[in-house]
């Protein structure tokens, strides 16, 4: 009645194959047998605190699986970056578990600029969403009620227009 799913019926060596091509595209240099390091906290790493190189510590060989950071490109990655869940020494960390800094946080007071052809008007608004520099979250202008989208800058505005 039901067809199971699950890998597709092929022999042990096109599973190899599959993958080998999987763990390669994922920036781990399975086929030159270079070996896998990986990047662990130091100490414990709470969420939402900001992650700094002397907080990261080096795994060689992990037992991990692709979408961690490695090495190499590793501490680019992640120093500067938040953590979102509690990060464990001797546990490798994931490129999910961290994010941009958040420079916006839900419910707070924000700064709208809003920026057309060299004319610029600043009102007060209410932050809809967190939000990280580049990212674009709803505010509530304070004064007239409405919802805007707009593009939170590294310093908590967001900038409306071709700002």
């Amino acid at each position: 009645m039901f067809r199971q799913s699950g890998w597709p019926r092929a022999s042990g060596a096109g599973r190899r194959l599959v993958l080998a091509s999987l763990l390669a595209a994922m920036n781990w240099s399975v086929a030159r047998g270079e070996p896998r390091v990986a990047l662990a906290p130091r100490t414990v790493i709470y969420p939402g605190d900001i992650l700094v190189d002397e907080s990261l510590n080096e795994m060689a060989d992990p037992p991990v699986s692709p979408g961690y950071a490695t090495a190499a490109e590793g501490r680019a990655l992640l120093v500067g970056k938040r953590a979102r869940k509690t990060l464990l020494p001797g546990r490798p960390i994931s490129i999910v578990d961290v994010e941009n800094p958040r420079s916006v946080v839900n419910g707070s007071q924000v700064r709208i600029v809003y920026r057309e052809a060299g004319l610029s008007i600043l009102a007060s608004g209410l932050a809809l969403q967190n939000g990280a520099a580049g990212d674009t979250i709803r505010v509530r202008n304070v004064d007239t009620g409405l919802t805007v989208s707009g593009v939170v800058h590294a310093d908590g505005s967001v900038v409306i227009g071709d700002g």
